[in-house]
């Protein structure tokens, strides 16, 4: 399929950010350009726009991930000098740590890493009259830093990833097992094998802690800048086709945001919905995130999340599937299993938002071509226009879908709700803004 008039503007516009901010690690003042950026544009089509302010702690994330390898290397060493109590006790503590941190991604150990300024951008276009229902449509401008070893090789990508990850859940299952063993006799634990285990141990988590991630931040393109500009895309049209038709968005208020912090753990979307948990509860609300755009044939929606611990809409993957058929597209569905991470949708879905996440990335980079994700090659040129062409063409078809559907009863007697932020915090940014 040739580039189309929307994917060319899509990814003129991703082009555009990435050469006048480059890459955009959360906390960086790149990435608050590319917020300030991005709600210029919104402002074009949208009723109301705020660039939503908070502040996390960006490195506590990846950092844990580095820093609970490097513990795991330092159990490996009080292992291999003879003190598997000691050991065991780091590797439980690491463990723990580890799928508290990483799996249900609760902020454990953030204290410990400096506290930096972030940006989620948040706008609105408000159907004439009274708004019924809530549909927002979400992307995230930061970008992640690179994985060194996806860009060498897939292979060793997955084998480093996955020794580490066996031994720091294993390390302390086995060891945990051979001192009970030695406790009743069954086994004596002698200095080659607790060498022995200390390498498998050592081994993977000093390469991990050391070499697999590095400082660098990557461009972002297509992870996931190109989503904030399909979101965009979105407000252009949507403002275009109520100039014509009033009645365009059927009573329903199209949302667009663009989150911070999605590779710092889902901080942004943390954040935007702790400030505007009243307004997501005040009306039926669904949520068309979009995540990760490189090849048609990868295009899927999520029925799960967080390593697979959260669910997200069926019913809005069935939708999407049923929008796909209608435009010649294969949707599939895909489960997030453990390990491989989460989305934005996650942290609305916790709190009762409907929502669900379309996105066009491999769920696993063997027998996928050339890797581009988290990676300095993330760039708009090696994006399929397909996939973006697909991924807008199907969001179009979803909030015109959704704004149409028959409001709940109970629901009829609402009045128009606030916007996001309320009119205090609007007045104090446009301020700021102007200053």
């Amino acid at each position: 399929m040739p580039e189309t008039d929307a994917s060319r503007e899509i990814l003129g516009w991703t082009r555009r950010i990435i050469d006048l901010c480059g890459p955009r690690p959360a906390g960086s003042e790149a990435c608050l350009a590319s917020a300030r950026l991005i709600a210029e544009g919104l402002r074009e089509h949208c009723d109301k726009v705020e660039v939503q302010e908070f502040s996390c702690r960006p490195w506590a994330f990846i950092g844990f991930l580095a820093g609970s390898a490097a513990i795991s290397t330092a159990a490996a060493a009080l292992l291999f000098l003879g003190h598997p109590h000691a050991a065991l006790a780091v590797f439980l503590a690491v463990a723990f740590l580890s799928i508290v941190q990483f799996g249900f991604y609760v902020e454990v150990v953030d204290r410990l890493f400096p506290l930096r300024p972030c940006a989620n951008v948040v706008a609105s276009i408000e159907p004439p009259g009274p708004v019924k229902r809530q549909i927002i449509v979400s992307g995230h401008h930061d970008t992640a830093y690179e994985f060194r070893y996806l860009r060498l090789s897939p292979y060793l990508y997955l084998a480093l990833g996955a020794w580490q990850q066996i031994a720091v859940y294993a390390a302390p299952l086995v060891l945990a097992g051979l001192l009970v063993a030695q406790w009743l006799g069954a086994v004596v634990l002698s200095a080659n094998l607790l060498r022995g285990l200390a390498l498998l141990v050592g081994v993977p988590a000093l390469l991990y802690a050391t070499t697999y991630f590095t400082r660098r931040s990557v461009p972002g393109a297509g992870d996931n800048l190109v989503s904030s500009g399909i979101a965009l895309h979105v407000a252009k049209v949507f403002r275009e086709r109520l100039e014509v038709d009033p009645e365009a968005l059927a009573g329903a208020r199209l949302i667009l945001v663009s989150f911070d912090a999605e590779e710092s753990g889902l901080r942004g979307s943390r954040a935007f919905v702790k400030r505007n948990l009243a307004q997501l509860k005040s009306l039926p609300t669904a949520m068309l995130n979009l995540e990760s755009f490189y090849k048609l044939k990868d295009l899927c929606v999520l029925v799960s999340d967080l390593n697979g611990f959260c669910k997200l809409s069926q019913r809005l993957a069935d939708l999407w599937i049923d929008e796909g058929k209608a435009e010649g597209l294969k949707v599939k569905t895909k489960r997030l299993s453990f390990g491989l991470g989460a989305t934005d949708a996650a942290e609305l879905a916790k709190v009762g938002v409907e929502a669900a996440t379309l996105l066009g990335v491999p769920m696993s980079p063997i027998g996928a071509g050339r890797i581009v994700y988290h990676t300095r090659d993330d760039l708009p040129e090696n994006l399929e226009p397909e996939v973006i062409d697909a991924a807008a063409r199907l969001t179009l078809r979803m909030v015109d879908r959704l704004s149409r559907e028959p409001v709940p009863a109970l629901q009829r007697a609402n009045v128009e709700a606030p916007a996001m932020g309320g009119a205090e915090e609007r007045s104090r940014l446009s301020a700021t803004e102007s200053a």
